[in-house]
């Protein structure tokens, strides 16, 4: 007479775990016998599950669980922080990546005045008309992109610029509902961690 090692791992709650086990042991019971000698979960006397107890590896929870020195039939179950699921690595992944996305759209919708305000005094046209006011402003002494007499916002922005800068303003308002999509997605999918467990006995044989 002797015994066998009995070990597996199972991701799911406590009572799911318990349910498990349970289920296996029945399995085992029917397809090898009732026999004490069995070498299978068939024999098994009880689950004691450690809650307290967690591993970051299997084989450390497995040395752990072999020096507890255990009757046999009887069976003990600790928890496994194992490495992120994939689908969480890649929330996280897409959640960091549109992070830098807002944050890049941010600095170059920032930058786009300064750059057009620049390209505008660089021109050749020396000076540039308000169609609010009718003024007549000379680009050089231009501090903005607004004219200096009547304050309309852009006097001197041609349509193409306009243009590009709606565009990004609305590239930055789409990437912000993704990061926000994506945000909830990782959220939820941390909260729903299922656990992770190792089991472990030996079967008489």
């Amino acid at each position: 007479m002797g015994s066998v090692g009995i070990s597996y791992t199972f991701e799911g709650t406590v009572e799911q775990l318990r349910a498990d086990f349970l289920a296996k042991c029945d399995q085992d019971a029917w397809e090898k016998g009732h026999g004490p000698y069995s070498g299978s979960m068939g024999t098994a006397g009880s689950l004691t599950v450690q809650e307290h107890k967690r591993f970051t590896d299997v084989q450390t929870a497995e040395e752990y669980v072999d020096g507890l020195g255990r009757w046999k039939n009887d069976y003990v179950a600790v928890r496994l922080s194992l490495p992120a699921k994939p689908y969480r690595v890649a929330r996280a992944a897409e959640f960091e990546k549109l992070q830098r996305a807002v944050q890049s759209l941010g600095i170059e919708i920032y930058q786009e005045p300064k750059r057009v305000l620049a390209a505008v005094k660089a021109a050749k046209t020396a000076k540039r008309g308000c169609g609010t006011c009718t003024g007549v402003v000379p680009v050089k002494y231009l501090r903005s992109l607004d004219c200096p007499i009547c304050g309309t916002a852009m006097f001197c922005v041609s349509n193409t610029e306009r243009k590009r800068l709606d565009s990004l303003n609305a590239k930055l308002v789409a990437t912000r509902e993704r990061l926000d999509r994506s945000e909830r997605e990782f959220n939820d999918a941390a909260r729903d961690r299922i656990e992770s467990w190792y089991v472990s006995g030996r079967a008489s044989s």
